[in-house]
């Protein structure tokens, strides 16, 4: 019965859950892509193997990372602005626990229906992930080893981040009043919940202690290591400051509904106010309730964020 409502919710409110669907969607197509170069490597010399799985951490950990923001922030999006529906639902008998419920089961449907778009994308495009991470000659033209045991990781670790993403708002989901179906909404208040400090206090730490590993890795491969032409230096510098800058990226989407508000400040405000009416307009209709955008906005940031440093990052090594 449960099961039945949280299927006819899902479909009724589709334009509410496309969003996420798309990016469980997309996230699954990489996530799956980048998992098969493990099944790939165990297929190659020992040799050719390890330097795959060497290329390929790297990338599977800012591929998870990016996925945890994005797929958490458009769930939890999709179940924030479907609060009237789940109201609803209470008027019409169902017990508060019952609505987390269905909640949980529509993320476990769109979960499944997402893994199951992404794994054919993920197929189609594994080749190009393979061709991009094998760098050395002995790697290149590889066949695609895109069998079971990738599909399984694949559908486990999706599952996993979706459900373990929408927890939060399923719960909330739960504790909608009956009577927000026939009012209007407060207007939202920017805080962080316990669980966001806390990973806003790890994610600090570990930014401090891996910037402060990147500034010394130098100084670090003199004092080990014999390094006369600074690769032992160089190489510590771009381990370390892939770390560093997931750290980064995930203490500014932890602080996204601090950050953001402040960030739209500071650059709208090169252009005074009183310039035009238009821009007074956009400018306020934007900051207005913007912590409900961090759906939108954190998605943008991360993937542009690790992109960006990561190939930044070999384009300056490569010089």
């Amino acid at each position: 019965m449960i099961a039945i409502v949280a299927a006819k919710e899902l479909v009724r409110e589709w334009r509410l859950w496309i969003g996420g669907l798309l990016m469980i969607a997309v996230a699954t197509m990489v996530l799956s892509a980048v998992i098969s170069q493990f099944e790939t490597a165990a297929t190659l010399s020992p040799a050719d193997g390890d330097s795959l799985v060497s290329m390929t951490q790297g990338t599977i950990l800012f591929t998870v990372l990016a996925a945890v923001a994005v797929t958490g922030a458009t769930t939890n999006l999709a179940i924030s602005s479907g609060r009237r529906g789940y109201a609803l639902l209470q008027l019409a008998g169902i017990l508060p626990r019952q609505v987390t419920l269905v909640v949980l089961i529509q993320l476990c449907l769109l979960a499944l229906t997402g893994t199951g778009a992404g794994l054919i994308l993920g197929r189609l495009t594994a080749g190009v992930f393979l061709s991009l991470a094998g760098q050395q000659a002995s790697l290149r033209n590889l066949p695609v080893v895109f069998g079971a045991s990738t599909v399984a990781w694949t559908v486990g670790i999706a599952l996993t981040l979706v459900i373990v993403s929408g927890l939060r708002g399923a719960f909330r989901a739960g504790r909608v009043p009956a009577i927000e179906a026939v009012r209007e909404p407060e207007e939202p208040r920017a805080r962080l919940a316990v669980m966001r400090w806390i990973g806003v206090g790890v994610a600090t730490l570990a930014t401090v202690i891996l910037g402060i590993n990147v500034i010394a890795a130098p100084l670090i491969a003199r004092m080990v290591t014999d390094d006369p032409d600074g690769s032992m230096g160089i190489a510590g510098i771009v381990s370390g400051a892939q770390l560093f800058s997931i750290a980064l990226t995930a203490l500014i989407a932890a602080l996204g509904p601090f950050v953001y508000p402040l960030i739209l400040r500071a650059w709208t405000a090169i252009i005074p106010a009183s310039w035009s009416p238009a821009w007074f307009l956009a400018r306020t209709g934007c900051r207005y309730r913007l912590t409900q955008s961090t759906a939108a906005v954190t998605p943008l940031m991360v993937g542009i964020a690790l992109t960006g440093s990561l190939y930044t990052l070999f384009m300056t090594a490569g010089t």
